[in-house]
């Protein structure tokens, strides 16, 4: 069983817009979340299903149902991390209703 916070590297098995499958090192529980690195992007999911299916090398069968994907997210973390002081940018505006001229929706940017 993994630790909480251990990496792996592993292959797709199978992917869908909903999910994948993935070859683990190790048996995961059904309900771990995941933080999976793509390419430049992010996945968050979790666990739905981990089955072992070989034995030397051992390796398991893990469904990931997807909940998040953040894409760029490579581009965006070596901004900040070479201390770039436009890397970060907040800007907020607030749009005002035309029906009831007041403020309505908020919009916040980075």
């Amino acid at each position: 069983m993994l630790e909480a916070g251990r990496t792996f590297s592993g292959r797709t098995l199978d992917a869908s817009e909903s999910g994948l499958s993935l070859v683990s090192p190790s048996p995961l529980p059904l309900g771990t979340p995941l933080k999976l690195g793509v390419a430049d992007a992010v996945v968050l999911g979790e666990v739905c299903y981990c089955h072992i299916i070989s034995a030397d090398p051992f390796e398991c069968a893990t469904g990931v149902i997807i909940k998040y994907i953040i894409f760029g997210w490579n581009q965006f973390y070596d901004l900040v991390r070479s201390g770039c002081p436009s890397a970060v940018e907040c800007v907020a505006t607030e749009q005002v209703s035309p029906v009831l001229g007041e403020s309505g929706i908020r919009n916040y940017a980075i």
